[in-house]
Order: structure tokens, then C-alpha cells, then sequence
């Protein structure tokens, strides 16, 4: 993930490290790296063969390459969010 730090701002864009493919390609899904169960892949409730690979949605695939992190959890304080929102406001100013 290549990173910005400019106003003690953690931002970072998804370019292969952090989000580095969609859920889809993920090992669990596109080599059908399952426990015990078919589901999703051979299910008795959907009538048609399941397969997840690369070009399923291409807008996302593409996004990704262009996708913003930012660095907002769910223990920061009021203040670091704001603190962080209006860093976000200058870069992008």
C-alpha cells in the first residue's frame, strides 16, 4: 500500500498490499477452499454453477486500483476523526 503522511494523516491506496483483490478472488472462494459444506459453490438452492474469478465485475477490479483508505476505526475519539477529516479536507483542497 503506498501511503500519504502529510498532516499526521495515515491515508493509504489499495495497491496490492492492503486490500490487495476483491473478496471474490480470495482462495476461499476461487479455489472453492471450503470446510466440510459445498455451499456456495454446489448448492442445492440455487440452480446454477457457481464460479468466482477474475473479470466476475470488472468496475470493482478497476476501482481497486484506485481505492482511498483511510485510517478512521472504531476507537478513535470524536476529536482524532475530526482531527483526521479536516486533514483529509486540506490535501484535498
Amino acid at each position: 500500500m503506498r501511503c500519504c503522511r502529510k498532516n499526521n494523516l495515515n491515508i493509504g491506496f489499495a495497491d496490492g498490499g492492503y486490500i490487495p483483490r476483491p473478496n471474490y478472488l480470495e482462495p476461499v472462494f476461487k479455489d472453492k477452499a471450503t470446510y466440510k459444506y459445498s455451499c456456495p459453490f454446489d448448492c442445492k438452492w440455487y440452480p446454477e454453477k457457481i464460479e468466482y474469478r477474475e473479470g466476475l465485475c470488472p468496475v470493482l477490479e478497476e476501482a481497486m486500483k484506485t481505492l482511498l483508505i483511510i485510517d478512521i476505526h472504531h476507537s478513535m475519539s470524536f476529536q482524532e476523526i475530526k482531527k483526521t477529516v479536516e486533514g483529509i479536507k486540506k490535501i484535498l483542497s
